[in-house]
């Protein structure tokens, strides 16, 4: 008996002290195999809160260290520097921390430390110290020890070597099945993340598999209520975009990316049932740019961008998008020459508008000139070459601080008129304009001038203008963004009529093919 139990106890030691050394963790970061990277957030400091742990990757040393779930992260920039403030303590990196979601084993735990911990050879403090994790550092979980009323983690570390650690300065977690970030911004995303320092502001990137990212998309561009077939087209015109590009912006630079927050079971059907698809000419993938509304028809390329044309970017009819009853196919704005006198970089307190000329360059009418005349001098937009269709627009900028929604319109100008009948010596005359005529009054000749004058009527003393002018503009046009390959709209209308996906795609990018990447 008593050799049985000396023989318990060496085996408990043994058990205790070796260094068992296995292939490494069975949680690892996740691999994107197509990546789509997303520029979320530009900013001093922000604060992401994950559901699950993360790795948090210091790109200048290498260290790792983790996420605890559900509390916050404080994100902020020094100079060059990317902080990270977790519960009283401050990681820092000038390279910057990449934040990636972990894959692992049902079950499977990690011990995270809240403060510096010894990592030992067997469960007890009579053992040597392999190493000393920091506080926010992790390691997978084998076992534990109830040693003389202390509780030890038998541990893993990256490299897959085994350690004991008291369990008083650690905490037990496991994986989410489904890894999401919440974002100060207010929404949350799936995959990892990248945070970067330059003077002092960070960049957070949103990296994740295309599918995925996809998936945030289609729900921010299209109302996930509409047709299955518009919304397939919308994931397949998204994806083709989004391939060719480096990192993405999720507003319209790019395309709306608004992540795991917009999602829809509709939408994510669409991504789904489209998997992998993209859109070719020849061997080359093509950049399927898409807008809301054409207004009937869409543009040529080289009409509203100074680009060359392209046989997919051409204009085609797209009358049957009447019946999705878009608000933009057709509209009228009335535009004050305060703000185009304004906008041409002169004063509309001093100065008048006195002509606007818009001019078509487009085969379908849309405007690639413009030129204005003012009290002060002139301004043009547009006059060696023609202008581009976002410059144009910008130009008119509304009161809601969008731009105009298409450059396809025509311009109407509303005049006042400073034509007068005046009593002269020898009868009576019409003067088209005051400005530079010479009256006489009680002590002398008076050249006028100025934008107005005072002259007193039969009844009373009134201002009038020297000069004729424009007060304002009447704006009528058709459509809504750039009206380049497909409308929104048109997808809709022509899905609701009994059009697939496909044959919607390749009537807005004539003679391309629909194929895997």
């Amino acid at each position: 008996m008593k050799k049985s139990l000396v023989l318990a106890g060496f085996l408990a030691i043994l058990l205790m002290t070796t260094l068992n050394v296995s292939s490494g963790h069975a949680y690892s970061p996740k691999v994107y195999p197509t990546e789509a990277k997303v520029r979320l957030s530009n900013q001093s400091s922000i604060t992401i809160t994950p559901n699950t742990v993360y790795q948090l990757v210091n790109q200048q040393t290498g260290q790792l260290f983790y996420s605890v779930p559900n509390q916050s992260i404080s994100v902020r920039g020094s100079n060059s520097e990317t902080q990270l403030h977790m519960g009283g303590t401050i990681l820092r990196s000038t390279n910057g921390w990449q934040v990636k979601e972990l894959l692992g084993e049902a079950n499977e735990t990690i011990v995270l430390f809240s403060r510096a911990t010894e990592a030992r050879r067997g469960a007890s403090t009579n053992y040597a110290i392999n190493r000393t994790y920091q506080a926010f550092q992790g390691a997978k979980l084998i076992g534990s020890h109830n040693a003389a009323g202390v509780l030890w983690y038998n541990i893993e570390d990256e490299v897959g070597v085994r350690h004991w650690v008291n369990a008083s300065t650690s905490s037990l977690h496991t994986l989410a099945s489904l890894p999401i970030m919440t974002h100060s911004n207010g929404s949350k995303y799936r995959g990892s993340f990248i945070a970067t320092t330059a003077s002092s502001v960070v960049t957070f990137t949103n990296s994740l598999d295309i599918e995925d990212y996809l998936k945030g998309v289609v729900p921010s561009e299209m109302v996930s209520s509409w047709h299955m077939e518009a919304l397939k087209a919308q994931a397949v015109s998204a994806r083709s975009f989004a391939i060719l590009k480096g990192v993405l912006a999720n507003n319209t630079t790019s395309q709306v990316y608004k992540g795991y927050s917009s999602e829809t079971t509709r939408t994510s059907q669409a991504v789904d049932e489209t998997k992998g698809l993209i859109v070719k000419s020849g061997s080359k993938i093509v950049e399927t740019f898409f807008f809301s509304t054409s207004g009937g028809r869409t543009a040529n390329i080289q009409d509203v961008w100074n680009t060359v044309s392209q046989p997919y970017y051409v204009s085609v009819d797209d009358t049957i998008e009447q019946n999705a009853k878009s608000p933009y196919s057709n509209w009228s704005v009335p535009y004050s020459a305060a703000k185009i006198v304004q906008n041409a970089g002169f004063n509309p307190s001093t100065e008048l508008l006195l002509d606007i000329q818009a001019v078509p360059t487009g085969a379908n009418g849309e405007i690639g000139k413009i030129f204005v005349t003012t009290t002060a001098g002139s301004y043009s937009l547009g006059e060696r070459s023609k202008a581009n269709e976002l410059t144009i627009r910008q130009f008119f900028k509304l009161d809601n601080g969008w731009n105009l929604y298409s450059n396809w319109f025509t311009l109407t100008p509303k005049k006042v008129s400073a034509t007068y009948q005046v009593q002269t010596a020898t009868g009576v005359s019409t003067l088209n304009g005051l400005s530079t005529t010479t009256v006489k009054t009680a002590a002398s000749d008076v050249k006028l001038s100025g934008l107005q004058t005072s002259v007193q009527t039969a009844t009373e003393q009134q201002l009038i203008p020297t000069q004729s002018y424009i007060s304002e503009v009447q704006l009528t046009g058709k459509g809504f963004g750039h009206r380049i390959g497909m409308s929104q709209y048109g997808a809709k209308a022509r899905a609701d009529a009994g059009w697939k996906y496909d044959a919607i795609i390749k009537h807005y990018f004539p003679g391309t093919t629909i194929t895997k990447y």
